[in-house]
């Protein structure tokens, strides 16, 4: 159960009770619980928690859109039409849209649970194949009569989408010296 527009919203979130989904989700989970947690206190924590594994928001205090969608349990075309649609926080403000922006042009190929084929094609479904300065964002937002129009400027756009190609077509290796690790597609 999310809260938008001011009352309680109800997605068709069963799935999420699925003993085979909850064991895949829980091998995510481990892979990221540690980049999770940090800095966040126990109760902060708890509530990125449950969102993940259920879609429902625990506490109080509004939460980064963009990171709520990537942390939403359904994060595929159909999961991520129905979140918007009705957004937990609302209105939708221009610093979450941009967080949104953000999380398909950088963030997609690092998100929790999606392949980077997934990734890749999520980032064409939202920003196309080729750069149009006109083009509108594909998600219906809450309702809004007028769509939003792309604001990452074509050189961010290019290298964003470069980034997760490379990712695909080249397998990450991990590069290490000393204390400073990174991955990488080009060794």
């Amino acid at each position: 159960m999310m809260n938008g527009k001011g009352k309680d919203k109800q997605y068709n979130l069963s799935f999420t009770k699925d003993p085979a989904w909850i064991k895949e989700r829980e091998n995510i989970w481990r892979q990221i619980e540690s980049q999770v947690a940090e800095g966040l206190s126990r109760k902060v924590y708890n509530r990125w928690k449950t969102f993940f594994f259920t879609g429902e928001l625990i506490g109080k205090g509004r939460l980064n859109q963009g990171d709520l969608l990537e942390f939403y349990p359904k994060f595929d075309l159909e999961g991520i039409r129905e979140f918007l649609a009705d957004p937990p926080f609302q209105p939708l403000t221009q610093r979450d849209y941009e967080s949104i922006l953000f999380l398909f042009a950088i963030r997609i190929h690092d998100a929790p649970g999606v392949t980077l084929e997934q990734a890749l094609l999520l980032f064409k479904f939202v920003f196309g194949n080729s750069y149009d300065s006109e083009r509108c964002f594909p998600f219906d937002i809450a309702g809004e009569s007028e769509c939003r129009k792309i604001t990452l400027h074509a050189n961010y756009q290019f290298e964003c989408g470069t980034t997760v190609f490379l990712d695909i077509q080249y397998p990450k290796k991990m590069c290490c010296t000393g204390s400073s690790c990174w991955t990488t597609g080009f060794h």
